[in-house]
């Protein structure tokens, strides 16, 4: 093609361009396609009313997921632009869908074929983009290739194709270079790509809109290459020619810069998604830029108002309660009498059964503790008397004085477990320690007892009562038989709601393992507190001794 059809072709769009341009900012218009509020399509006419009408916002009670669609309404003589959102109450800032130019770079074979290739993007506003390609400073570029086999040369396009032309804006680059750094490693080559006037090195693409690639004269006397993309349905492209493709080989390194600025968004149909909403009101506003990133005028403002859910709203919770305090005052006037009636039954009832307890205790004491004490007096009179000749009656008159003695001890155990009398924590400690005493005192083991002088009043159950009894007396017994101590200390305490009972002795100790295996009523123990709540610790050393823990619960 000569130099004078081109330079038709490249000056009638100009007037085209500068034309559209001077239309009206205000022409601009904007609609919503559709709201979308916790996955469920509102109808048009829940949120149209709210259009450009903030005082009559749309109002949602709950918002977990907020989806508004929109786009441009496009006219006769009115340039698409590049959209642009806020929601006032949430974002500080405008949000913009960007847009993206590429210089793309392929190493081709000799049929033209690429090899390999790499491409660059550039989006958004370049650093100091003053809304001009000739004077917007420029922003340094670049990227590096190595050449594979079968590479003859590299190919260079600078394109707006972006998501099938929905990108809007201004971009430029300037002083393309190219260094090729030889496999052999001889010298580098620069080779320079700026546009000539007579030979042209650049050629536009001939799309729909191939008009919009225009040269561009840089006032830091660069001669660039502009894309002006002001439509959504078509891109606009610059390819370095055939014959001024840079010839490479096998194994060169290619490095490509160049200088470029830009203002790049997307038009089209958009949409902008928010997540869950606090309650409140807010203002989505809907705006445009124009191609070089000029703010236009106009906007769709739609109001949203966040409602509290009912349960959070005061005049539900002033309702509720009203209605509970009425229901409230009917059940406690209608149950007041029947509450103390169960009241005074239940302690009525607590009464009588510990006087029973009482009565029991007393009678276990008076008449089967007497009658057992009588056995016993007898057993150990005919035992004095029995003849030297007879041994085998006076073995069995120990036996039956000694099961009297042993029947005797269980009985006394037993009356002052269920004697409610005995419901408390000291007179649990003063029982613990006199059984302990006894015990090591007829095994000629020391005693030492480790009690606070200000235990609490605090309540313990006979059934506890009972248990912790007969596992301090299996600890004392396991202390005596395997531990060969020379002391045994027994220590007693309440804390949060917890009583803890401790038998540490200062015997040979063993292996903890080996004495839960070996049995000693370890297992007995764990199973006995893991009824009552509690649980059971056995740790000892071998040469230090032994301790065994108890702790369970004491209810108030």
């Amino acid at each position: 093609m000569t130099l004078m059809p081109r330079f038709i072709f490249v000056i009638a769009p100009l007037f085209i361009t500068a034309a559209l341009m001077a239309a009206e900012d205000n022409n601009i218009e904007f609609v919503i396609t559709g709201i979308t509020v916790n996955q469920q399509v509102l109808d048009t006419e829940a949120w149209s009313e709210a259009i450009c009408l903030p005082e009559r916002p749309l109002e949602l009670t709950g918002c977990q997921s907020l989806l508004i669609t929109y786009k441009q309404v496009l006219k006769e003589g009115i340039r698409p632009c590049r959209m642009r959102h806020r929601l006032e109450g949430l974002e500080h800032e405008w949000r913009e869908s960007v847009g993206r130019m590429q210089v793309t770079a392929n190493i081709v074979d000799q049929y033209q074929i690429p090899r390999s290739g790499n491409t660059v993007f550039m989006s958004g506003d370049s650093p100091g983009w003053d809304g001009q390609l000739e004077t917007a400073p420029l922003t340094t570029y670049g990227m590096d290739l190595t050449v594979p086999p079968e590479g003859r040369s590299c190919a260079l396009s600078f394109s707006s194709e972006d998501a099938g032309g929905l990108m809007i804006g201004w971009g430029a680059i300037a002083a393309v270079t190219m260094t090729v750094q030889p496999h052999e490693g001889s010298a580098s080559r620069i080779i320079s790509l700026e546009r000539q006037v007579n030979t042209p090195v650049w050629v536009q693409v001939r799309t729909r809109a191939w008009w919009q690639a225009k040269p561009v004269s840089h006032s830091h006397g660069r001669n660039g290459l502009g894309i002006y993309d002001e439509r959504t349905d078509s891109f606009s492209s610059w390819r370095l020619q055939d014959g001024s493709q840079p010839m490479v080989k096998t194994g060169d390194k290619v490095q490509i810069t160049w200088k470029a600025c830009h203002s790049l968004g997307r038009g089209g149909v958009a949409s902008v998604n928010y997540g869950p909403l606090p309650t409140g009101s807010y203002l989505f506003r809907l705006g445009g830029r124009s191609a070089n990133g000029t703010i236009l005028s106009g906007e769709l403002l739609l109001g949203i108002r966040i409602l509290p859910p009912w349960w959070e709203r005061p005049i539900w919770w002033a309702i509720i309660a009203a209605c509970i305090v009425a229901i409230a005052a009917l059940i406690v006037r209608g149950t007041t009498r029947q509450r103390w009636q169960r009241q005074l039954a239940a302690a009525e009832q607590r009464t009588a059964l510990e006087l029973e307890r009482s009565r029991i205790a007393r009678d276990l004491h008076d008449e089967l503790g007497a009658n057992l004490a009588q056995i016993s007096m007898l057993g150990s009179l005919a035992r004095t008397t029995a003849v030297e000749h007879a041994p085998e009656l006076r073995n069995q008159l120990e036996r039956i004085t000694e099961r009297a003695r042993e029947g005797s001890r269980k009985l006394r155990e037993i009356v002052w477990a269920v004697n409610p009398d005995h419901d408390a924590v000291e007179p649990l400690a003063l029982f613990l320690c006199a059984q302990a005493e006894e015990h090591l005192r007829l095994a000629g083991v020391r005693f030492r007892a480790d009690i606070p002088d200000d235990l609490p009043e605090q309540p313990v159950s006979s059934t506890l009562r009972h248990h912790l009894v007969l596992a301090v007396r299996e600890a004392l017994h396991n202390a005596v038989r395997h531990g060969q101590p020379d002391c045994v200390t027994l220590r007693l305490q309440v804390k949060d709601g917890r009583l803890m009972v401790e038998i540490g002795d200062d015997g040979v100790g063993c292996d903890t393992a080996t004495a839960i295996a070996a049995g000693r009523g370890v297992a007995q123990l764990h199973l006995r507190f893991q009824e009552l709540g509690g649980t059971c610790q056995f740790n000892s050393v071998a040469g230090v001794g032994t301790t065994v823990s108890f702790d369970v619960p004491c209810p108030q």
